[in-house]
């Protein structure tokens, strides 16, 4: 075996090792999403059922990605709450030249 063959089975074998060193962590990370209440999920885009769903995935699949894409498409299809405010009461609505952005003070 040259030199050359054995670097890269050295090579290949750490990057091997890395992947499966990151689908690891990537499924604890998942695993504690568990933890959080329904309402903590949901500000962060996501469903206690897409949590479960992730966790079935096979176990080569990145389970953070998947449920990363999950969130931002929920997120894409949601208009903010905020800006879109529907008057009450005969409350005015706020027009968009009536926000205005104040930068935080500095501690």
């Amino acid at each position: 075996m040259s030199h050359v063959t054995f670097f890269a089975s050295i090579s290949a074998l750490s990057e091997a090792l890395t992947r499966v060193t990151r689908i690891v962590k990537n499924r604890r990370q998942v695993t504690r999403l568990t933890e959080l209440s329904d309402d903590q999920l949901c500000d962060i885009g996501l469903k206690r059922a897409d949590v479960h769903h992730a966790l079935r995935l096979p176990l080569w699949s990145n389970t953070a990605a998947v449920l990363n894409g999950w969130a931002d498409e929920r997120r894409l299809a949601t208009p903010p709450s905020g800006f879109f405010h529907t008057p009450v009461n005969g409350e005015e609505r706020a027009k968009p030249h009536q926000f205005k952005y104040t930068p935080a003070r500095a501690a």
